[in-house]
Formats: C-alpha cells, structure tokens, sequence
C-alpha cells in the first residue's frame, strides 16, 4: 500500500462538513461520560476519606478521651437498641451520639433503632428477649446477658420549668457501657476512725458521683473492727488525724500484700501518723516533713506568705496521658515527698516509682515554717523540683504483652485532694478519679471523663432588645428589598 497517497486522502475526508459533524456529535457523550466518572470518582473518595467535624454548642457530640479509650478497649460485641418516639425532644440527639460510639468502634457496637409507633411487635420481641420493661422512650444497652435499659430522662437534666437544661448523654450512655461489660461493681472502702467528719463527707462526696458514672461503689469499713472486705477494691485514707494501731497497719499490711492491693493515701502534713508514713517510706516515698511555701510582695505591706500550691500534673504515666499541661490548684498544706526509685531495697522488690504531681517553681520546702519572719534558707530548705503526689507499682514487668497482678499505691501530700471536684474544680475531680482508675487496673478509664455540657445565656437589656427587634423586622428586611430594586434596575439598564 502506499501511504503517501492514503495520507492525502484522509486529509481530504477529515475537511469534508459531515465528518466534521459526527466529530462533534461524540464529543457530547464523551464529555458527559467523562462528568459522570469524575462524579463517582469524588463519591468514592468523598466516602473512604472524610473528616468530621462538630460544630454544636459546647463541642457535645464531640467523645471524650475516657470514652474513646472505654470503645477501643471492647472486646465483645455490644449491642445498642434506640426505641424512640419520633416526638421525643432529644430523639436526634441521642442518634447522632450514638452513631458517634459506633463509628468510633469499627464493628464493636451495633446499633438499631425501632419506632415504637410503627413498630410494636418489635419492641415486644425486644422486651422478650431481654426480659425489660419499657416506658416511653428509651435506650438499651447489651452485652449477653448483661443489659442496661437508659431512660429518657436518664439522658437529660431540666431546669425548674421544666425545660431541657443539659443533655447528659454521653456520661449516662458510658456509664452503661461500663456495667455491661464489667458485670459486678468495683468496690472502694474509705476508711473511718482516722479522720474528721469533713474530711470524710468531702472525700465521700468527692467520689460518689464520679465512681457511680464508672460503675463503682463506695463503702465505708474500720480497721480496727470490720477489717478490709475481699471483694474491696481499693482502700481510701483521706487524710487522717491520727495515727494507725499496730491491729490496723497489719490489716493494711496484709490487704496491701494478698493478690493486688492498692490504696489511695492523702497525708496531712499537720497530723504525725507515724506507723501509715513508715509504710509508705519502705515502699521508696517518704514524707520530708517541710511545708511548701513561698513569699508573695505586695507594694506597702508585709510580704504574703502562700501555702495553697499550684502543682502540674506530669506525663509519663498512664494516670496522667490526658492531662499535659493541666494544673491543680490545692488549698490548705502541703509537705514534699522524695522519692528513692535508685535505693538497693526499692530494686530489689521490682518497685517502680512514677512522680504525679509538682509543686510550681516558686515553692520551697521550709523546714522551718514556724519560724517569724520566714526566710528562705538554701542549706537547709528543699529547692524543686517538689513532688506532691506519686505512683508506686510492686511487681510489674517490662513486656506489654505479659500481664499480671501487681499492687498498687498512690500518695498525696495535701488533704485538700479530695475538696473541689465536680462543680469547683473538674480537673482534680478527674486527676483522682483516673489515679482510682489506675488502682483498679483499668488503665483505658484513666483520663478526662465526659463532662456535663453547660448552657450560657446571654442577656439583653430593653434597649439592647428593642434594637434586636427593630432589626430583623424592618431594617433587615428593608435591605434586602432595597438589594433587590438595584438589582432589577441594574439588569434592566
């Protein structure tokens, strides 16, 4: 064949008005074709890689860090059931927390809403199967044979007129999850006998609200008497007055050394309890005896001398992962701790000790807090840095993948641990209820728990009010009108 008079040809034919033509015919479908690919294309990725974001009042869709470490740690499939009305007031709040927990689990949670309007045979095969009642809308949260039935009211708060004031879902719906996964309660004993009654009350208080969101119960129980229950927990001394008799330290001794032991010990610097700081200093953390303090100036007056410490919670441990860069703010006295993790004694019974908490720069350990005036004295006064809590763990090994049961000890100089909390100060509320956490072994509920979203109003004079109004009835709308004539005048010119 030869191509030097082919190649004239198709030239030729190319140029000719029908071949241009059905040219142009093809490129119509090839271009919607070629759309329609782009589409399922940006759907596809769209649909695989997406990030969400929550842009509510008070973030409160958004999942706290216990609750996301409570879903990473399932292991079992839980089964969540929505029976709502479509005219309940939270109906869309509660799905779209829900669909949260879901998402965050992978293929953990199952989820599954029935409207009990539509549906009444399967809310009676539901109630069947779990052997429940049900009033209203509710919120049933399974693992097996373990169920949490969360009514409507459980997820909210209202206000004196009867209104919606906050929507507690995550706490309740966490709560839940805990119990059915862990089936029994843990139990915390506060020890009595030792301490004042207000301090019992604050520590008491302090740990009722915030144990039963995470499924724990606190008892009261005397060494002396009753003696430490076997199903306890953890042991509670919350900064006891006097001392501990030769019958209670055996007591602790024994609790603390039969399987795992662990106890949460609050000192008072002004009260010797020699027996309880001798069992703490054997374990490498011993109580210095100073008073952390320092010097505030105020322009024309005596210098101020503060106790109330600030202290930073540290990292590098599992109690403190969520709380970098957080502060607490204790009131009353403090004393310093020195810890020995070096100490021949403290190695040689694979003790592991982990500081908590520190004191700001400014403090100093005085040794002489008595004294009038107060002078800082560097030979013998303790300089930073200035523990005020700290961890000790018996028995623990360096493999991950190795578990096993090890007792637990966690110390804080200052009795005001257990004031504040919940309505004053959330961040020690949290800080004491991360180091239980960690007692109880449950490290993946160690961290900032959900919290109440709170509402803030916003007040407005009559004058403020009556300008509001003036607004958005006339001077709004007079705009946009006034926006539309130009309009219409600009397009018609």
């Amino acid at each position: 064949m030869n191509l030097s008079r082919l190649r004239p040809a198709l030239t030729n034919l190319s140029r000719q008005p029908w071949m241009r033509g059905l040219s142009r015919t093809w490129h119509v479908p090839a271009r919607l074709l070629a759309a329609v690919l782009f589409l399922v294309l940006v759907n596809v990725v769209s649909f695989r890689h997406y990030h969400r974001s929550d842009l509510t009042e008070n973030a409160r869709f958004t999942l706290s860090g216990v609750t996301q470490s409570l879903i990473k740690s399932l292991k079992q499939e839980v089964e969540v059931i929505g029976v709502f009305l479509p005219s309940s007031e939270i109906a869309d709040d509660v799905r779209t927390l829900v669909d949260e927990y879901r998402k965050a689990s992978g293929k953990k949670i199952r989820v599954e809403w029935i409207d009990p309007a539509r549906q009444p045979d399967r809310v009676e095969a539901i109630k069947a199967r779990h052997k429940i009642t049900l009033r209203g809308s509710s919120l049933i949260v399974a693992r097996g044979a373990q169920r949490r039935v969360l009514r409507e009211e459980d997820l909210l708060q209202r206000d004196g007129s009867g209104l919606i004031a906050k929507f507690n879902g995550e706490i309740a719906l966490s709560a839940a999850l805990i119990e059915v996964l862990e089936e029994n309660p843990r139990k915390l004993i506060l020890v009595t006998g030792h301490s004042p009654a207000p301090e019992l009350q604050a520590a008491a208080e302090e740990l009722r609200v915030p144990g039963s969101r995470q499924n724990v119960k606190l008892e009261y129980a005397s060494l002396q008497t009753g003696g430490i229950p076997a199903d306890t927990s953890v042991v509670v001394i919350a900064a006891p007055q006097t001392d501990f008799s030769a019958t209670e330290m055996r007591e602790l001794e024994r609790f603390w050394s039969d399987g795992r032991g662990s106890v949460f010990v609050s000192l008072n610097p002004d009260s010797p309890t020699p027996r309880l700081r001798a069992f703490i200093r054997a374990l490498g953390v011993a109580p210095r005896g100073d008073r952390l303090i320092y010097l505030e100036g105020r322009r024309g007056q005596p210098e101020a001398k503060i106790f109330s410490v600030t202290a930073s919670i540290r990292p590098g441990s599992a109690i403190t992962r969520d709380f970098a860069g957080m502060d607490l703010h204790l009131g009353g006295r403090s004393e310093s701790l020195e810890l020995f993790p070096d100490a021949d004694l403290i190695r040689a019974q694979n003790i592991h000790l982990t500081p908590l908490l520190v004191a700001d720069p400014r403090f100093w350990g005085e040794t002489d807090f008595n004294a009038e005036p107060i002078r800082r004295d560097r030979t013998d006064d303790h300089s930073g840095p200035l523990y005020l809590a700290a961890a000790v763990e018996k028995g623990a090994v360096d493999d991950p993948n190795l578990r096993v049961d090890t007792q637990r000890l966690v110390v804080v100089s200052n009795p005001a641990i257990f004031h504040g909390g919940l309505d004053r100060d959330q961040t020690q509320a949290d800080f004491v209820m991360s180091c239980l956490n960690w007692l109880m072994d449950r490290t993946h509920l160690a961290g900032i728990s959900p919290k109440e979203p709170a509402r803030y109003a916003v007040e407005l004079s009559e004058k403020q009010r009556g300008r509001l109004e003036r607004f958005l009835l006339w001077i709004g709308p007079g705009l946009a009108m006034l926006a539309g004539l130009w309009v219409g005048w600009w397009r018609r010119k």
